[in-house]
């Protein structure tokens, strides 16, 4: 495998990310430009003299010089997928996950949820332009699920308690006699703590 082909699918995922990222990911690309054109001169000087190379010695620094960009890379795309997930990714828990899964009506949109939450965070980064658009679509839709638990039978008070229990918590004053009544007819009140905020 050559230089370039070893790099390319990085190179790739990177124009993908650059395509997207919001400005406050703060990306340092320093090392890997740096890198990138030591690995450029070291390409450029086997152009014009390939013997040159054929050198152990130096045919290893070329290798571990690669190596090194390569690492740089994937750690850098890792990290901005990982703030990139943090910016975009609904805030759920699954503790709470699994508390709605257990009331027939919510099941099959918390497993919808659970789903698309597990192949989202299966993937390292996006490889390209196109696979950044679906797991964009798997986060949007996962986002749609989580913001669609509904249910005739759960009050609408009782929703809003339990989405804003599982992502920044809910306020007392939200804990009305028809949650707390609800809360209780499940028996998943032990589910819950009061907690004192700034």
């Amino acid at each position: 495998m050559t230089v370039q082909q070893d790099l390319k699918p990085f190179v790739i995922a990177l124009s993908a990310f650059q395509n997207r990222i919001p400005e406050q990911l703060e990306l340092n690309y320093q090392n890997i430009d740096l890198l990138s054109v030591e690995v450029s001169k070291t390409l450029a000087e086997f152009r014009i003299k390939p013997g040159w190379l054929l050198e152990g010695f130096k045919r290893k620094s070329l290798k571990s010089k690669v190596d090194v960009l390569r690492n740089e890379l994937d750690s850098l795309l890792r990290s901005a997928w990982k703030s990139y997930k943090q910016t975009r990714m609904p805030k759920t828990n699954n503790e709470l996950l699994d508390l709605l899964g257990k009331i027939e009506t919510f099941r099959p949109t918390v497993e919808r949820v659970k789903r698309l939450h597990a192949q989202v965070e299966a993937v390292p980064f996006p490889q390209d332009d196109e696979h950044f658009q679906r797991l964009e679509q798997g986060i949007d839709d996962m986002s749609n699920a989580w913001n669609s638990l509904s249910s005739n039978d759960v009050p609408e008070s009782v929703l809003n308690f339990l989405k804003a229990a599982s992502t920044f918590g809910a306020s007392l004053d939200s804990l009305t006699p028809e949650v707390e009544g609800w809360l209780k007819e499940q028996g998943i009140t032990r589910f819950f703590q009061v907690k004192l905020t700034d």
